[in-house]
């Protein structure tokens, strides 16, 4: 999953200047942009940041906060199913953070000009995704090369009406 912000500089519409996310309470891998776990479930979770970010640990979780650095921000989340991780000979959280680190898959930001934005990454897969903004609207997707059709995708039933 791939989710870009570039927001106007200067805006005064009491937009907020970070993002905010929450981590379930783990053996959390961190780095100084990204975090890698194995979560009780059995999932494994990595995590990649444009910025930056800071951790508060709460009673029942990690509250992250990553600057939008002149309006730009953005993540990349993979997870791994168990079932997966066994045919990778992934077992621990600190296999999938060595695994992570030694992959070359690290996502490739970019941004070319102001109000341009951009991120490539390789999935564990091998999926290549490509996600680009322009003046914070949407200019290209793609998948291994391809523009998924999203058409069919309803994300609720209220915001299709």
């Amino acid at each position: 999953m791939i989710q870009l912000w570039s927001l106007p500089g200067g805006s005064s519409d009491g937009a907020a200047d970070f993002l905010a996310g929450c981590l379930p309470k783990e053996e959390w891998h961190l780095t100084p942009r990204g975090g890698t776990a194995r979560l009780e479930c059995g999932i494994f979770v990595s995590f990649s940041l444009l910025h930056e970010y800071t951790v508060n640990e709460k009673a029942d979780r990690l509250s992250l906060s990553s600057p939008l650095a002149d309006g730009a921000g953005g993540v990349v989340l993979e997870v791994l199913s168990a079932r997966e991780a066994v045919l990778l000979d992934i077992q621990t959280g600190a296999e999938w953070a060595a695994f992570v680190e030694k992959k070359d898959g690290s996502p490739v930001w970019e941004k070319s000009r102001p109000g341009s934005l951009s991120v490539g990454y390789t999935a564990k897969d091998g999926s290549r995704l490509f996600l680009e903004l322009e003046e914070g609207r949407l200019k290209n997707r793609s998948i291994d090369g391809c523009t998924p059709d999203l058409e069919a995708y309803v994300i609720s039933e209220t915001a299709s009406k």
